[in-house]
């Protein structure tokens, strides 16, 4: 798993009040991922689930609803009791529910410096626009998936169009966000897959979004 760029946050300390959407086709991968980190940040040997200072939140077992957010909302405004920072941990994010986001997202956008939220997510298409446009968006790659996903990489950087015909909308937008993290990039992503919806032709999507993508660089 390539997680370097999460750990760029660790020298400068910038994950401090910092919300992380992790987008990862093995949630629980992301997760051992994310406890690594954590074990580095707080200077931890081992790093797990039983201080009073963690709380995972899971689609696992039962649907995640407003009253499992209320309660994130109200940890959230506490001190830490043992750690530096409280840390939130908030599994298969894509599928919980707009109305829970919503809730959740005053909390995210005022974060304190002894808060951490990581959001980790299979994919980013139902997470909200204004969660992503609050969270420091980053793609974790299988070990195997390495050479082909760069080779994506570079063609999306070329804007090599013939590369990038027989890819899907989902390798896409990882590659993308990949190379850009902003809120334009994330919101002409979102016309991209709302065309893809339309039936739009891929190869005119694709010079479309290049066309477009030179406006916002």
């Amino acid at each position: 798993m390539s997680n370097n760029t999460l750990e760029t946050f660790l020298e400068s300390g910038g994950y401090k009040g910092r919300c992380f959407l992790l987008i990862c086709e093995n949630t629980q991968t992301a997760l051992d991922v994310v406890f690594s980190f954590c074990a580095k940040a707080f200077n931890q040997k081992i790093f797990t689930q039983t201080s009073p200072d963690i709380t995972i939140l899971s689609n696992y077992e039962k649907s995640i609803v407003v009253k499992d957010c209320q309660a994130v909302i109200e940890k959230a405004s506490q001190t830490p009791l043992m750690l530096p920072s409280q840390v939130f941990i908030i599994h298969d994010f894509n599928k919980v529910s707009a109305v829970c986001q919503n809730k959740l997202l005053k909390t995210i956008e005022e974060a304190s410096d002894s808060t951490i939220f990581f959001l980790i997510a299979s994919g980013i298409n139902n997470v909200l626009q204004t969660i992503k446009s609050r969270s420091v968006v980053l793609h974790l790659w299988e070990s195997g998936q390495n050479k082909s996903e760069q080779s994506i990489i570079n063609a999306v950087k070329s804007a090599d169009v013939k590369a990038l015909e027989k890819i899907n909308l989902k390798t896409f937008n990882n590659a993308v966000l990949q190379i850009y993290n902003s809120y334009d990039i994330i919101k002409l992503l979102d016309e991209v897959n709302a065309r893809v919806a339309s039936n739009c032709n891929w190869q005119n999507t694709l010079d479309w979004f290049f066309l477009k993508i030179e406006d916002i660089k």
